[in-house]
């Protein structure tokens, strides 16, 4: 049996309010030791886990900015963490430019850390795990449409042809079970778009076992389809700056293969920890409150499948909307908290980040 756990977007840095305090600035020896029990604890063992790096892990010497990166000594809490499959498609991965890529490539390799998503020998890299009866294909994609930054081939386009032709790639090296990736969708909305859904349909009828889902900083559904499963948002696994509840929301997908199919899918939830109030990175959450919470948002979806496409398309748009604004709201909310109640010794810090805000 093969056990595979995915879990959510793993932001290392500091964003923009939190430079001086936030996770890349609390990267030491006595954090790596915490963080790194911390979780172990919530994720426990498993043969393969399997997280989203959102952000390169460089040296400070060579960054652009203060801002949306990792030290190198973060791959050592993936590690040691047990963490060591991580997807590099996404879009905060060229932050600091292709050289910021390599040296991350490089940092987790020297780690002894998997990837997937990156682009290798002009195609898109497929992973290839396995055991004495199981044969598992995996590979990361991006939306490009979510970034900011320019590709330079560096990772793999959630393009339908790319992802087609690696689908063709997979399958003639005969696997038992075929998982992809994907850094897609919007943020902050609870449900994925028409796009998605039939994007993820197309992929499990051509033969794909298993889409797993992240960017959108929020859970969303899990859906099985004919022979295949949708997870199309993990939401947050470790971020440095919790701006609201459903920010703080994230779920563990305990995925297990046996006899050469996937036989369970199972769901955690855990909670993201703001490191303005405290050192840990993550903790469980209840499991009465997150089954509620998971089984609004698939019963949401699966009330709104019912409608036609254009409706399903037009309720979406709205949604995203005003989810979107929402966000925005409690983004400010939480940052005029922070100046009433952060700890002292993170306050003036908090302040000069502040006005260096308002100066630009």
């Amino acid at each position: 049996m093969i056990g595979l756990t995915f879990i959510g977007d793993i932001f290392p840095g500091d964003e923009l309010f939190t430079k001086g305090y936030g996770i890349k600035s609390k990267t030491d020896e006595s954090h790596i030791c915490l963080w790194t029990k911390n979780i172990r604890d919530v994720v426990g063992e498993t043969n393969y886990i399997i997280g989203n790096l959102e952000g390169p892990l460089i040296e400070e010497a060579n960054a652009m900015d203060a801002t949306f990166y990792g030290k190198p000594a973060f791959a050592e809490v993936l590690e040691k963490s047990g963490i060591n499959i991580l997807n590099v498609a996404n879009n905060h991965i060229l932050e600091h430019g292709v050289e910021g890529f390599i040296h991350t490539q490089k940092t987790l390799q020297a780690q002894q850390l998997q990837t997937i998503g990156e682009i290798a020998d002009g195609t898109p890299k497929i992973l290839i795990i396995q055991d004495e009866e199981t044969k598992i294909c995996m590979a990361g994609f991006c939306d490009e449409r979510v970034c900011v930054k320019n590709n330079p081939n560096c990772y793999s386009s959630l393009d339908e042809k790319q992802i087609c032709d690696t689908l063709e790639r997979m399958k003639a090296l005969h696997p038992d079970v075929i998982v992809f990736v994907f850094h897609w969708g919007n943020e902050y909305i609870h449900v994925p778009s028409l796009e998605q859904r039939h994007l993820a349909y197309k992929l499990i009828d051509a033969g794909v076992h298993l889409i797993v889902g992240h960017h959108p900083h929020v859970i969303q559904p899990y859906e099985q389809y004919k022979n295949g499963h949708i997870i199309y948002s993990l939401g947050n696994f470790c971020f440095d700056d919790v701006q609201s509840d459903h920010f703080s929301k994230g779920m563990i997908a305990r995925v297990s293969i046996q006899e050469q199919v996937i036989n369970n899918i199972s769901f955690e939830g855990v909670i993201v920890q703001d490191q303005a109030y405290t050192d840990d990175i993550v903790r469980s959450m209840d499991s009465l409150k997150f089954d509620s919470y998971f089984s609004q948002i698939n019963r949401k979806y699966n009330q709104l499948k019912l409608l036609p496409d254009n409706e399903y398309q037009a309720n979406y748009k709205k949604e995203h909307h005003h989810s979107h604004t929402k966000e925005r709201i409690f983004m400010r909310l939480s940052l005029i908290k922070k100046m009433m109640d952060i700890h002292h010794r993170h306050k003036m810090q908090l302040l000069e980040n502040f006005k260096n805000y308002l100066a630009h």
